[in-house]
Parts: C-alpha cells; sequence; structure tokens
C-alpha cells in the first residue's frame, strides 16, 4: 500500500534529460543478468551492498540482517551485475515476470556516486524492459526529496492507496514527495511491524 512509482514502458520514451543521463555512460559497462538461485552471493558481494548503502543512506539503512531478508525473499528473482573490464561497477536487484520488472534496489561503487548513476541503472534497465516487451516498468516508492529524482520519467504512475494517478508533468507526485516532511514518521512503517529481523534494534 505504499507510494509505489512505474511507467507503462511501451509508450515511454527518454525525454531530453534520459537521453544525457544515457548517453553519459553509453556502452561503457557490460550488463550480466542472473537468476537468483544462479548468483554467488558470498561475503564481497554482500558487503559491497552494505557499504553502499551506508554510504549514500546512513548506517542504519541495511542492517546485515535487512539484506539477507531481501535476498532470501521470492520476490527477488534476478541480480543483474555491470562491469567495465575488470572492475565492478554495481549491482541491480529485480523482481521481474514476463509483463513487468520492479527495480528493487540497486547499489554502485563509490566512484560513480557524482554522476548520476542511480538514474543511469533505472533508465537503462527501464530501456531493457521496453525491448523485452514488458507492460510495466516499477521505480519502487516516492517518498522524500531523495526520491525527487524519479519523477525525472516522463508521464510517472504513482499509487495512492487505492489507484493508480497520473497527471501532466507529474506535478501531483511531485507535490506530494515535496511535503512529505510534513507527514512521514521516524519509524518502522506499521505493515511492517512484526518484521523485527529488518532492523538490528
Amino acid at each position: 500500500m505504499a507510494r509505489s512509482s512505474r511507467i507503462e514502458v511501451q509508450q515511454w520514451e527518454p525525454n531530453s534529460e534520459n537521453r544525457r543521463v544515457l548517453r553519459a555512460h553509453e556502452d561503457a559497462f557490460t550488463r550480466t543478468v542472473y537468476a537468483k538461485k544462479d548468483f554467488e552471493m558470498n561475503q564481497d558481494f554482500k558487503e559491497f551492498c552494505l557499504t553502499y548503502f551506508e554510504t549514500h543512506h546512513g548506517a542504519h539503512a541495511m542492517p546485515t540482517g535487512r539484506l539477507d531478508h531481501i535476498l532470501e525473499e521470492d520476490a527477488l528473482t534476478h541480480i543483474v551485475s555491470y562491469e567495465n573490464g575488470d572492475t565492478l561497477a554495481g549491482y541491480v536487484f529485480l523482481a521481474a515476470d514476463k509483463d513487468m520488472t520492479h527495480v528493487w534496489f540497486y547499489f554502485y561503487a563509490p566512484e560513480f556516486a557524482k554522476s548520476s548513476f542511480g538514474m543511469w541503472f533505472l533508465l537503462n534497465e527501464a530501456s531493457v524492459a521496453k525491448k523485452e516487451g514488458k507492460k510495466h516498468f516499477y521505480i519502487g516508492t516516492a517518498y522524500g526529496d531523495k526520491s525527487r529524482y524519479k519523477t525525472n520519467f516522463s508521464n510517472l504512475e504513482f499509487w495512492d492507496g487505492k489507484k493508480w494517478l497520473q497527471d501532466k508533468n507529474n506535478r501531483e507526485v511531485k507535490s506530494r514527495i515535496h511535503n512529505d516532511h510534513l507527514d512521514l514518521i521516524d519509524g518502522t512503517d506499521e505493515f511492517k511491524a512484526d518484521k523485527n529481523n529488518y532492523f538490528d534494534l
């Protein structure tokens, strides 16, 4: 029931800002997709993911217990790696089927922090989903100013708790994101209250 966001990917065309970001890393990386069951979740992989979250979202945003829980979830279907030669650039966690792709989480190396790399991940995965004939591309939740970059997708739809909404230039979702600091509380969502294993309390 959270404020998820998505696009109808077959109707989506990158706007001028999208194209600028896509060009910034065009043909720079090898994209390899693994079914979750075939991916080696070793300690180096986990440390990469945990370090990314600590650097970008704070020390308590992704404790080890929460990452392990995500990796065990049936919703996670694929792990995508991006590499430049022998250099690991990052990972994307997908929940995907024949009709949709959902970028659940992504993680990238520190040297890409100031290059719109998170947005590039989303745009590149959206482009792949379109080529694969998917109907929807889900971009995760849209709360607070840190998620404002997601509104760079034209014609973004968002879930209001009852239905999917869309308006011209994403004005409604931008307004809600801007005012989130007035409504959000510092704590676990009520519907996650029994998920104590998410956090090292």
